[in-house]
């Protein structure tokens, strides 16, 4: 998925078994400039990556750049097999039962509803997730989709997730800083800068 396309002549040289798709835009304005990987290995498990920096070797090459990566494990049902089908039968050490990862799973709902967000050739692949079990992941995810929002969904994307999940787990006093980390940065009005700095200070510490 390249949300802002790929050249012809650098989509001619790619291996036949690779396909390029752009994510639809709601508006003019904006683009999908998520660095995010997801690898499906079947029964093996899904690996997720999420970086700072573009697939370009300036990037990885000349700047401080951050990555999550974690491999998460197929679920299993009530009967120990592996749950969406797949080839294998039984239970392996990397597949979890579903008393292990029953709960509500706010980072694989985040995610999944990111890629869905993608448009149709990312829809499959969200659909996908529920068969692995994503409970492990340790972080939350705040995502980015271009476009409007309003009413509650402002609250699932951008500075205003972000806000949503500071002020539901406010950091305690003595807390080290925030630090954010960026390669670039467009054109940002003071007004949003404002509004960022808000979010990043949950109710307690306004």
């Amino acid at each position: 998925m390249g949300g802002g396309g790929v050249p012809p002549d650098v989509a001619a040289g790619l291996p036949p078994n690779v396909t390029v798709h752009s994510p639809r835009m709601r508006s003019p304005y904006g683009v999908h400039h998520s660095k995010v990987c997801v690898f499906f290995y079947g029964d093996a498990g899904v690996r997720l990556v999420v970086s700072t920096a573009n697939l370009s070797p300036a990037d990885w090459g000349g700047m401080l750049q951050g990555v999550y990566c974690r491999d998460f494990p197929r679920r299993l049902d009530a009967g120990g097999q592996r749950r969406g089908g797949g080839g294998g039968g039984g239970p392996t050490s990397a597949a979890v039962r579903p008393a292990d990862g029953a709960s509500a799973n706010p980072f694989g709902a985040d995610l999944a509803r990111y890629l869905t967000a993608l448009g149709p050739p990312a829809v499959p692949y969200a659909r996908m997730l529920a068969a692995y079990d994503l409970s492990s992941a340790g972080v939350d995810l705040v995502t980015s989709v271009p476009g409007s929002h309003t009413g509650v969904a402002m609250a699932t994307v951008g500075h205003l997730r972000l806000r949503q999940l500071l002020a539901a787990a406010a950091p305690p006093p003595g807390a080290p800083r925030a630090v954010v980390q960026v390669s670039s940065i467009g054109g940002l009005s003071p007004a949003w800068v404002a509004q960022f700095g808000a979010s990043l200070l949950p109710p307690l510490y306004r």
